[in-house]
């Protein structure tokens, strides 16, 4: 008896997370440490994606190879760090190390990374063609997963997230595909629904395919003809996670063109199942609820281009981190934000 209460206590404890509805966030924490920051030999910068190891307590983010003029590295790399707090509940980076992806690995253009036990899989999104591809620890190719050429430009695999099983990985598009955004770009007032892809690491082929609409960003009084066109034109799903089985967060993030520092940055969650799978027959589009709005907060750090997200331990905190694209739009800004969960 008094092993089983104890057994429940702890499956209580750690397991409140991820069963209780998530509600929302407030805003925890910032650090700009990182922003151009230089360990051996590398300029940080174009920070796409950003994971969580929970074997090791480190954080890993991944760096874009852009084809931009001020890409100082022109090489893909990973960095890992330590994340803690100080005395005033500031963050702090420590210990930050680099893992250089080896051969033709370093030439891709990264946007997303995840941890699968002792691998990562990194989302590439290359001019024409996207792949999802897995990697050593070391940085070393084993295998290629899934390809799709043909793609819009900039608008490959951008967002990726794997399952509580680790069964499956889901893996989103940045933007819809121009027939997309023909065929249903104004049903319910979106700018067109984008594919959201589920792929199974036992049978090796992606079994799933769901539809999610991409929100149309409120136009506001203080923005040009050009910078609402800009806005329009950008928005994109750059980065999704999982909150527990069923629900998924999906970050959104419209860029207003250079000279903007406050982005429109926004987080939805919204319910996977078998009644949104095309395998399955059903082609309903996911119904996507806001949760939190960037742009409406007042935020002692700003919003800049918020790329990716991942859970810390315990799933207490969600963090976002931004890619200041090398500084090719105008000074930007590598920031990490820390929000709590509510």
């Amino acid at each position: 008896m008094r092993f089983t209460l104890m057994l429940w206590l702890y499956l209580m404890a750690t397991g409140a997370a991820f069963t209780q509805e998530l509600t929302g966030f407030a805003f925890d924490a910032f650090t700009n440490s990182l922003d151009n920051q230089e360990v051996e030999g590398h300029v940080i910068g174009g920070l796409s994606g950003i994971t969580y190891d929970e074997q090791t307590g480190r954080f890993l983010a991944i760096t874009d190879n852009s084809e931009t003029k001020n890409n100082r590295t022109r090489k893909a790399n990973i960095y890992s760090f330590l994340m803690i707090r100080d005395t005033d509940n500031n963050l702090k980076i420590e210990d930050l190390q680099v893992v250089s992806l080896k051969g033709d690995l370093a030439n891709i253009n990264p946007e997303s990374i995840r941890i699968l036990g002792d691998e990562y899989i990194i989302a590439d999104e290359a001019i024409s063609t996207t792949r999802l591809l897995k990697t050593s620890k070391d940085g070393k190719l084993i295998a290629e997963l899934h390809q799709m050429s043909g793609i819009r430009y900039n608008s490959g695999f951008e967002g990726t997230c794997i399952s509580e099983d680790q069964k499956h990985i889901y893996f989103s598009m940045e933007r819809p595909a121009e027939e997309q955004i023909a065929s249903r770009g104004t049903e319910e007032g979106n700018l067109g629904v984008l594919n959201l892809y589920r792929y199974n690491f036992e049978t090796e082929e992606v079994d799933g395919q769901y539809l999610y609409p991409l929100h149309l960003p409120p136009a506001t009084a203080s923005l040009n003809e050009d910078q609402r066109k800009n806005f329009m034109r950008d928005n994109g799903v750059t980065e999704i996670v999982f909150y527990n089985d069923s629900t998924l967060l999906t970050l959104e993030r419209a860029f207003l063109g250079p000279g903007q520092k406050k982005l429109h940055v926004r987080i939805y969650k919204t319910t996977l199942s078998n009644d949104y799978n095309i395998f399955e027959g059903n082609f309903n589009l996911l119904k996507p609820e806001l949760l939190f709005d960037l742009y409406d907060e007042d935020l002692p750090c700003g919003v800049d281009n918020i790329e990716g997200m991942t859970f810390g331990p315990g799933k207490k905190q969600l963090f976002l981190i931004a890619d200041d694209n090398f500084d090719h739009y105008g000074a930007q800004t590598t920031q990490i934000i820390s929000l709590n969960v509510k």
